[in-house]
């Protein structure tokens, strides 16, 4: 198992009529901004990994599941929303949002099973939005999406 993947099966989860496994795990793919700034609107994330694309492509039919994010200095004023894209539109099913109260230093969202779901070839992305009062403006986010797949 590499760095950045967690990968589980149990068996029969998540609806599977087939008695097939879940397996689960983080898309080997990161997103980040450093010097996050206030006043950005569904500002596509860059790829760590990645130095052609701000996407992941699909290999395989699935579901998201999660979503994490890190801040590397903690938020103070304002609001930033971190969303999972699928081919360019924003789902409004998987996101997080910060505040100074609430994830300030990061966050974890996760969803069921099969109601967020993109198939094979689906270009996978992260964007964020914050508001004018955003600080700090030093501060950088990085953020990983997790799936489930049928075997």
């Amino acid at each position: 198992m590499s760095c950045c993947s967690f990968v589980s099966n149990f068996g029969g989860v998540g609806g599977s009529s087939g008695g097939g496994s879940l397996t689960t795990y983080v898309i080997p793919e990161q997103w980040a901004q450093n010097n996050v700034i206030a006043s950005q609107t569904e500002v596509v994330l860059e790829c760590q990994l990645s130095t052609n694309f701000d996407t992941y492509k699909a290999t395989k039919s699935g579901s998201l599941t999660g979503l994490s994010t890190r801040l590397t200095e903690p938020i103070t004023a304002g609001t930033l929303l971190v969303e999972v894209i699928i081919n360019g539109l924003v789902t409004n099913a998987l996101q997080i949002l910060h505040t100074a109260g609430s994830n300030p230093s990061g966050g974890i969202a996760t969803i069921a099973f099969g109601l967020l779901n993109y198939v094979a070839g689906d270009l996978i992305s992260v964007v964020l939005t914050t508001n004018g009062a955003f600080l700090p403006i030093t501060t950088d986010l990085e953020v990983m999406v997790q799936v489930s797949e049928i075997n």
